[in-house]
C-alpha cells in the first residue's frame, strides 16, 4: 500500500490546502488497520447520500437507483428498474434501440 501523502510541497499546487488535513486525519487503514464495520457502513450510507448511483445487470439491464440519483435526474423509480440502460442515452451515442 502506498504512503499517503503528507508534505505540501508532494501535493499538487491547486491541493497543497489539504496537506494539513491528510496529517492530522489519518484514517485507520492509513495507520495499517482495517475500518470497522461501522465505520465501512458509515462510509457506504454518505456515499448513498451524496452521489446518484445507479446499478445495471451484465446485459445492461437497471436493477437498482438510489434516491440521489432519482432527485438529480427526476425519473421515477419504476420508469427506470427493468428497463435497459440504453434508455438513458441520446440515440446518437447508443444507436436505436
Amino acid at each position: 500500500m502506498d504512503e499517503p501523502l503528507k508534505e505540501p510541497d508532494l501535493l499538487p499546487p491547486s491541493h497543497a490546502h489539504l496537506a494539513d488535513a491528510a496529517t492530522l486525519n489519518l484514517q485507520p487503514e492509513a495507520l495499517g488497520a482495517e475500518p470497522s464495520l461501522d465505520e465501512l457502513k458509515a462510509r457506504l450510507a454518505a456515499i448513498e447520500r451524496s452521489h446518484g448511483i445507479i446499478e445495471f445487470t451484465p446485459d445492461g439491464v437497471i436493477e437498482r437507483v438510489n434516491d440521489h440519483y432519482l432527485k438529480l435526474t427526476g425519473y421515477p423509480r419504476e420508469a427506470l428498474l427493468g428497463q435497459h440502460h440504453s434508455l438513458l442515452c441520446p440515440p446518437r451515442l447508443c444507436g436505436q434501440r
